[in-house]
């Protein structure tokens, strides 16, 4: 396997320095679920320190974005294209080893839930959620050239997901597939609930259709959303 044992997720800490329990529980599934591979919590202090000595050609963009969840998807491309490895958002739940999902994979995204692509210019929504990679793949510095480039064009709508987030990576999915070998794990894999699910699990009590939908899956992404108050499930 060409992918490093290491997992990353990123908690900056500094308008929250204590993770909330429910993160935290799911945080230590992929540390139960892997138990020989290594495990790193990035906090906002590693994350400049990241930044300033690897990239420090954009260090000025990384500093000016507005939103903080523009830097926090930043970091986890640098982090990929420096360690390689597996990232994961933490309200991820891993439900077994990660370990068979990534043999002869060099750079992977996950596939979203068809029911979350609005977008008709484009097939498949690529998710920002779970990536693996091996380190300095080109990839990652292809997306952060593209990250430069959006912050500079006028996005109405969907600001930080088309300059940071999944619409930005599925704009340039298959100029990457082109460049690299580039793995797309079905979302039956890494990411089989909806935020809709999520909904009806958290709100409703609905447990029969969630726990099918989750039975073949490796992990799943929640979209607690934290970042967006408007629309979050993580208070």
């Amino acid at each position: 396997m060409a992918i490093p044992k290491i997992i990353h997720q990123v908690w900056e800490g500094r308008t929250e320095p204590c993770m909330p329990t429910r993160l935290q529980i799911l945080a230590r599934t992929w540390r139960e679920q892997n138990p020989d591979w290594e495990y790193h919590l990035w906090n906002g202090e590693e994350m400049d320190e990241l930044v300033e000595k690897h990239f420090p050609e954009y260090l000025s963009l990384y500093r000016s974005f507005p939103y903080n969840v523009q830097r926090w998807d930043t970091i986890r491309y640098m982090i990929l294209y420096v360690y390689g490895g597996v990232y994961t958002d933490l309200d991820t739940e891993c439900f077994k080893p990660i370990e068979p999902l990534l043999e002869d994979v060099a750079i992977g995204f996950g596939e979203e839930p068809p029911q979350h692509n609005f977008n008709s210019s484009m097939p498949t929504l690529i998710g920002n959620a779970f990536m693996v990679s091996e380190p300095r793949c080109g990839g990652w510095i292809d997306i952060l050239k593209e990250i430069t480039d959006a912050m500079l064009r006028d996005y109405p709508a969907q600001k930080v997901m088309h300059t940071t987030g999944p619409l930005m990576i599925s704009r340039i999915f298959n100029t990457l597939k082109k460049r690299y070998k580039v793995t797309l794990f079905p979302y039956s894999k890494v990411t089989p609930v909806t935020k809709d699910d999520m909904g009806s699990y958290i709100y409703q009590g609905e447990t029969a259709s969630f726990h099918e939908k989750i039975k073949e899956a490796y992990c799943s992404h929640y979209f607690f959303g934290s970042w967006d108050t408007n629309f979050s499930f993580y208070n």
